[in-house]
């Protein structure tokens, strides 16, 4: 399936988790309504969906002579910087957008003994943006990581309790 451009970035933000650049053998991509995507990707116990709505509009400020500009995001890739109309240079700068949405949810992939139904939990969500992202995958990991049984605490002890002699 073929991303639209407004989502690139979000692509990219996936490529950085996933082992090689071909994010379909990873990540499954559906649409939502409004236009709106789901990207969706599994772990040996997990299902985690992310949905995301890109922003609609930018706000932009140019570096060089404060001008303000709006740019409406239709089909095209959220870029950090854009040229500026007033001054004509590159370096008006992303200070924000309006419209977009972006959030996790995670599953069980099967019941637990005696449930009829998957678990799942909301994780991270908020505005379409890198920190969201981050928040996200920082989310994930909590979500995944397991706790060292005793018996390797007691193992790491002892090498501690060696290490000081």
């Amino acid at each position: 399936m073929k991303v639209p451009k407004k989502y690139s970035n979000l692509v990219d933000w996936l490529k950085s988790i996933i082992p090689t650049d071909k994010i379909n053998s990873y990540i499954m991509i559906d649409y939502e309504e409004d236009d709106n995507l789901r990207f969706i990707l599994f772990t040996k116990e997990n299902k985690y969906s992310i949905s995301a709505k890109a922003p609609s509009v930018g706000e932009y400020i140019c570096q060089l002579c404060d001008n303000v500009i709006e740019v409406s995001f239709v089909d095209t890739k959220i870029l950090n910087k854009v040229q500026c109309d007033k001054c004509g240079k590159k370096e008006a700068v992303l200070i924000r957008t309006t419209g977009g949405y972006l959030g996790c949810i995670a599953t069980q992939r099967k019941p637990r003994a005696g449930e009829d139904w998957n678990r799942g939990n909301d994780l991270a969500d908020g505005d379409y943006c890198y920190e969201t992202w981050d928040a996200i995958v920082r989310d994930i990991v909590k979500y995944e990581i397991v706790k060292i049984t005793s018996k390797i605490d007691q193992w790491l002890d002892k090498q501690a309790k060696e290490g000081d002699k």
